[in-house]
Protein backbone atom coordinates (compact mmCIF):
# COMPACT_ATOMS: atom_id res chain seq x y z
CA UNK A 1 0.00 0.00 0.00
CA UNK A 2 1.34 3.24 -0.92
CA UNK A 3 2.77 6.25 2.18
CA UNK A 4 1.69 9.52 2.00
CA UNK A 5 3.02 12.01 3.87
CA UNK A 6 0.80 15.31 4.92
CA UNK A 7 2.56 18.74 5.19
CA UNK A 8 0.63 21.75 6.49
CA UNK A 9 1.60 25.05 4.73
CA UNK A 10 0.36 28.43 6.18
CA UNK A 11 2.27 30.40 3.74
CA UNK A 12 5.33 30.58 5.90
CA UNK A 13 6.06 27.53 7.50
CA UNK A 14 5.52 23.97 6.57
CA UNK A 15 4.84 21.62 9.23
CA UNK A 16 5.04 18.01 8.42
CA UNK A 17 3.72 14.97 10.53
CA UNK A 18 6.05 12.36 11.81
CA UNK A 19 4.55 9.37 10.49
CA UNK A 20 3.57 8.59 6.82
CA UNK A 21 0.08 7.09 6.28
CA UNK A 22 -1.02 4.06 4.71
CA UNK A 23 -3.35 5.23 2.06
CA UNK A 24 -5.19 2.78 -0.49
CA UNK A 25 -4.47 5.90 -3.34
CA UNK A 26 -3.88 9.34 -3.64
CA UNK A 27 -7.95 9.74 -3.34
CA UNK A 28 -7.64 8.57 -0.10
CA UNK A 29 -5.36 11.03 0.97
CA UNK A 30 -6.83 13.86 -0.26
CA UNK A 31 -10.27 12.82 1.96
CA UNK A 32 -7.92 12.45 5.13
CA UNK A 33 -6.71 15.66 4.19
CA UNK A 34 -9.82 17.36 3.93
CA UNK A 35 -10.81 15.98 7.28
CA UNK A 36 -7.53 17.45 8.80
CA UNK A 37 -8.21 20.57 7.54
CA UNK A 38 -11.46 20.77 8.43
CA UNK A 39 -10.54 19.58 12.15
CA UNK A 40 -7.76 22.10 12.22
CA UNK A 41 -10.59 24.79 10.89
CA UNK A 42 -12.73 23.66 14.19
CA UNK A 43 -10.15 24.18 16.24
CA UNK A 44 -9.24 27.90 15.68
CA UNK A 45 -12.46 29.80 16.34
CA UNK A 46 -11.13 32.73 14.93
CA UNK A 47 -10.50 31.04 11.29
CA UNK A 48 -13.85 33.22 9.74
CA UNK A 49 -12.39 36.37 10.84
CA UNK A 50 -9.44 35.94 8.95
CA UNK A 51 -9.58 37.50 5.47
CA UNK A 52 -9.67 35.20 2.49
CA UNK A 53 -6.07 36.25 1.00
CA UNK A 54 -4.98 34.76 4.56
CA UNK A 55 -7.23 31.86 4.34
CA UNK A 56 -6.03 30.69 0.76
CA UNK A 57 -2.39 30.86 1.88
CA UNK A 58 -3.14 27.38 4.15
CA UNK A 59 -3.02 24.31 2.70
CA UNK A 60 -1.86 20.82 3.39
CA UNK A 61 -0.14 18.96 1.01
CA UNK A 62 0.33 14.97 0.28
CA UNK A 63 4.04 13.31 -0.04
CA UNK A 64 4.44 10.61 -2.07
CA UNK A 65 6.67 7.97 -1.20
CA UNK A 66 9.46 9.43 -3.35
CA UNK A 67 9.42 12.88 -1.73
CA UNK A 68 7.43 14.30 -4.37
CA UNK A 69 4.31 16.53 -3.45
CA UNK A 70 1.85 14.88 -5.40
CA UNK A 71 -1.15 16.91 -4.62
CA UNK A 72 -1.96 20.47 -2.89
CA UNK A 73 -4.99 20.37 -0.98
CA UNK A 74 -6.10 24.32 0.06
CA UNK A 75 -8.14 24.79 3.45
CA UNK A 76 -10.28 26.87 1.34
CA UNK A 77 -11.68 23.54 -0.02
CA UNK A 78 -12.60 22.28 3.37
CA UNK A 79 -14.53 25.02 4.52
CA UNK A 80 -18.56 24.23 4.83
CA UNK A 81 -20.90 26.94 3.48
CA UNK A 82 -20.33 30.43 5.00
CA UNK A 83 -22.82 30.99 8.33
Amino acid sequence: MPQYALHIWNGRDRYGHPRKLDLPSIEAAHAVALQLARVLIAARSSWRELPIEARKQFVIEIVDEAGQTVLTVPFTEAEGPMS
